[in-house]
């Protein structure tokens, strides 16, 4: 081979690796930073609070509750003032007392008033502290009997005794045999007995007489209670016992109702409506 050729060829070799050499390099990719892992979030509100306000459910029990009374009755306003005294809203849903206890299982409503505790409800639900009392006597009606003493359920076996469905007093009536006859409401039962068709019918004392002024305001002095009461029971708020946000804000619940009570505002209430702290 000719030795210029050789030359030009060894020559133009060097020249192409000088400059592969000398050319830019390729930029590196710039680093990502890794992706920060979101903070967890925190556990959701039930869904009977929106920020202070808390839902709960009532039904019409005049004068302890109702829709259209003032300040929806006399228990009611009660438990606003505690709420006002936990600078909290309520928000009162008014239902068919079987809706109401319904809505507190599912989530709904924080509470329902005003119940009484029983071994039943006990399984389910926990309760407020005392807020008002509800005492229950045997109404009759004058011209159809006079009254009558007792001292056990089972005095009452000879007359008919009225009762609501679904009512606390049914299974101790059935214990007792006594002859019952059975009514939708309260207000039902109030006409059985001006009728004649029942001779005692159970109600709360304020309940009763607020309802027999509405139905028969001519023969209010016409109904009488028998002497000896069927009991007397508190009244309170009930909440879910399985529910812990629900049991926390029942005891905040009982600690603004203490203080209510300890400042006036509680009795200042019941005087509004001629009532004391024993009724």
């Amino acid at each position: 081979m000719n030795t210029n050729l050789v030359s030009k060829i060894l020559l133009v070799s060097m020249v192409l690796v000088l400059v592969s050499c000398t050319s830019a390099p390729t930029a590196a990719p710039t680093p990502v930073p890794p992706t920060a892992t979101p903070e967890p979030a925190g556990p959701a509100a039930p869904a009977y609070e929106n920020g202070n306000t808390i839902v709960l459910t009532t039904g019409e029990w005049v004068p302890y509750t109702g829709e259209t009374l003032a300040e929806y009755g006399f228990f009611t306003e009660i438990v606003t003032a505690v709420f006002d005294e936990m600078k909290m809203t309520p928000d009162y849903m008014f239902y068919p007392w079987e809706r109401a206890e319904k809505a507190i299982g599912d989530g709904e409503a924080w509470g329902a008033f005003p119940y009484s505790a029983n071994e039943e409800r006990a399984k389910t639900f926990a309760w407020s502290d005392n807020i008002a009392y509800g005492r229950t006597t045997f109404f009759y009606y004058k011209p159809h009997m006079e009254a009558i003493t007792w001292e056990k359920l089972e005095d009452l076996q000879p007359y008919v005794v009225g009762s609501v469905t679904g009512y606390y007093h049914e299974t101790m009536f059935a214990d007792a045999k006594l002859n019952v006859d059975a009514s939708s409401d309260e207000a039902s039962g109030v006409k059985k007995l001006q009728a004649g068709r029942i001779d005692l019918f159970p109600m709360a004392d304020l309940v009763g007489w607020a309802l027999i002024k509405e139905l028969f305001p001519d023969e209010v002095e016409n109904f009488g209670v028998l002497e000896k009461p069927l009991d007397q029971t508190e009244l309170c708020i009930m909440v879910s016992k399985s529910d812990p946000e629900a049991l926390k804000l029942l005891d905040e619940f009982n600690a603004a109702l203490q203080a209510i009570k300890d400042n006036g505002i509680y009795e200042e209430i019941l005087t509004k409506y001629g009532l004391t702290s024993e009724e």
